[in-house]
């Protein structure tokens, strides 16, 4: 069987490029569709972010008020906190007498007797001085040595140290001399 098609030519032409439009609108209409989504999307998020931005900025608005409310309690505690600090270090440090003699105490040889002691403390540092005998040149050094290990006593030096004839016999009498800290008062910087 034979076909034959009686249309003019340009009649089965513009079938066709009907036919080839069509097929081309069938084919395009996916993608505007997609991005015509796509783009509503967009636009949603951007009006979303929009929203978010100006919440921030109403909450960060409310924060700067606050910060303005509280801004001359946060100067008053500042001057505040810089007067203790001076009052402090203008107070000088506290020293710890009873600390210091016990620590003495216990390092004491049993061949040592103290005879004086001074203990002078009106800042940093302050002087500790000991007179008093023992029987050997070595012992007062000894004790020196020891001296050294207590906590907040340094540069412990034999100021003399001189052999005497005394009751018992030969007895060394000698004088210590040593530097003394405390702690710091709290606040205390070397500025």
């Amino acid at each position: 069987m034979v076909k034959i098609n009686l249309l003019p030519a340009e009649f089965v032409a513009e079938q066709r490029r009907k036919l080839l439009q069509n097929r081309c609108l069938l084919a395009v209409l996916p993608l505007v569709a997609l991005l015509f989504c796509i783009s509503g999307n967009l636009y949603c998020l951007a009006q979303q972010m929009a929203a978010e931005i100006t919440v921030m900025q109403k909450q960060l608005e409310f924060v700067e008020r606050e910060v303005e409310k509280y801004g001359p309690f946060l100067e008053l505690q500042r001057c505040v906190s810089l007067k203790k600090n001076l009052l402090a270090v203008a107070m000088g440090a506290e020293f710890g007498w009873r600390e210091m003699l016990a620590a003495l105490e216990t390092r004491i040889p049993t061949n040592v007797r103290l005879t004086n002691l001074e203990l002078v403390f009106n800042g940093l540092p302050g002087t500790l001085t000991l007179y008093g005998m023992t029987d050997s040149h070595p012992a007062a050094a000894g004790w020196a040595e020891a001296l050294e290990a207590v906590p907040g006593i340094s540069g412990v030096q034999i100021s003399f140290s001189t052999v005497e004839q005394g009751d018992d016999g030969k007895q060394v009498r000698f004088k210590l001399w040593a530097q003394i800290f405390s702690r710091q008062p709290a606040g205390w910087s070397e500025k």
